[in-house]
C-alpha cells in the first residue's frame, strides 16, 4: 500500500534519471546511489579480504548483484519521514538489544563481588562501638 502526501516538499523526490539525454529506463533516489556505493565498498572488501576471492569477472558480478539486492532490500525501508540515518540507528540498536535466551540453552548468571565497606582511618574495636 502506498500513500501520496499532499505536501508539494514531500513529493520532490530527489531522483537521479541519468546523464542529460540518456535518461535511465527507472528512476534511481539519490540516496540509493550513496548507499550502493557503501554497500558495494563493503561488500567488495568482505569478499577480497576476508574470504580471498581473487580479483576476476565472477567477483565483479558477485558485487554487482550483491549490491543491487542488498541496496534494494534496505532502501524499502527509507523514506521522507525514516531516512537512512534513522534506519542505521534503529538496525543498530535492534542488533545490540538484549534478547530472552531460546528454550534449552544454557543461561550464566554473573554474581556481583561481595562489597567491603573502607573506612578512613583506624577501626574501632567491639567495645568502642557500644
Amino acid at each position: 500500500m502506498s500513500y501520496q502526501s499532499d505536501d508539494m516538499v514531500w513529493r520532490v523526490d530527489n531522483r537521479y534519471l541519468g546523464p542529460p539525454g540518456k535518461t535511465l529506463p527507472f528512476p534511481i533516489r539519490t540516496n540509493a546511489l550513496w548507499v550502493g556505493l557503501g554497500i558495494g565498498v563493503a561488500l567488495f572488501i568482505t569478499l577480497r579480504e576476508v574470504f580471498h576471492i581473487s580479483f576476476s569477472l565472477n567477483l565483479v558480478v558477485i558485487v554487482v548483484f550483491g549490491t543491487a539486492i542488498a541496496t534494494v532490500r534496505f532502501m524499502r525501508h527509507v523514506d521522507p519521514e525514516r531516512p537512512v540515518r534513522a534506519v542505521l540507528r534503529s538496525a543498530l540498536n535492534d542488533l545490540r538489544s538484549p534478547r530472552q535466551p531460546k528454550p534449552g540453552q544454557p543461561i550464566t548468571l554473573h554474581y556481583l563481588p561481595a562489597l567491603t565497606l573502607r573506612r578512613h582511618g583506624p577501626v574501632p574495636s567491639h567495645e568502642e562501638l557500644l
